[in-house]
C-alpha cells in the first residue's frame, strides 16, 4: 500500500515551472499549517492566455532551459512532481508610496511594480524571476516548495484546495534532466 500524501492542483505553465524546480514558491490566497510531501498536479485545462506565456520573458527562457517550452507536450490532468512543502508565510508588498499593494485577482494578473518591495514572512524577495512566477500581493501566502522530484504523469482528477491523495501504485520517478 502506498502512503497517502497531500496534492495541490496548479494551472500551467505554473505546474510545469514548479515540477522542474524553476518556481520555488507557489502563491495562494490562503495558507495552511500543514507541512510535508506535496504532489504537484497539473490541471486538465489550459487557457489560451496561459499557454501563450511561454513566449513572454521570463517564462520563455525558464521553460526553454529545460526543454519544456511546448505547451502541447505538457501533461494535463496528472500529478507531475512531488515536492516538500517546508514553509507557508504571509506576503507583504509595499509600493513606492509605502502603502501595501493588494491585488484584485478577478481583474487579472497584477505585475510586480519595479519599485515595489515584497517580503515573504520577514525576508525580502528580490528574485525577479520568482516574482514574475507568482502573484505576490499583500495578504496572500507564499508556499515554499523544496526538494522537487518529477514523476511520470499519473492521471488524477483535479480539484481546488489542498487534499489527500492515495496513489494506487508506487510513484515512478523521472531521471534528473529527463523531459
Amino acid at each position: 500500500m502506498v502512503e497517502p500524501i497531500r496534492i495541490l492542483t496548479l494551472w500551467d505553465p505554473w505546474a510545469t515551472l514548479a515540477a522542474f524546480g524553476l518556481k520555488g514558491n507557489e502563491t495562494r490566497p490562503w495558507g495552511t499549517k500543514w507541512r510535508g510531501l506535496l504532489a504537484i498536479h497539473a490541471s486538465k485545462r489550459l487557457t489560451w492566455d496561459d499557454a501563450h506565456r511561454v513566449v513572454e520573458s521570463p517564462f520563455a527562457e525558464a521553460l526553454a532551459s529545460v526543454g519544456a517550452n511546448d505547451p502541447d507536450a505538457w501533461p494535463r490532468g496528472a500529478v507531475i512532481a512531488i515536492a516538500e512543502l517546508t514553509a507557508v508565510e504571509r506576503i507583504l508588498r509595499v509600493g513606492p508610496d509605502e502603502r501595501p499593494v493588494t491585488c484584485d485577482v478577478r481583474r487579472g494578473y497584477h505585475p510586480h511594480g519595479p519599485r515595489d518591495v515584497v517580503t515573504v514572512g520577514s525576508v525580502p524577495l528580490t528574485d525577479e524571476r520568482e516574482l514574475a512566477f507568482g502573484l505576490y500581493c499583500t495578504g496572500r501566502w507564499s508556499w515554499k516548495l523544496e526538494r522537487v522530484r518529477r514523476t511520470w504523469p499519473v492521471s488524477v482528477r483535479g480539484q481546488q484546495g489542498l487534499r489527500v491523495w492515495a496513489p494506487v501504485e508506487p510513484i515512478e520517478w523521472l531521471e534528473v534532466g529527463a523531459c
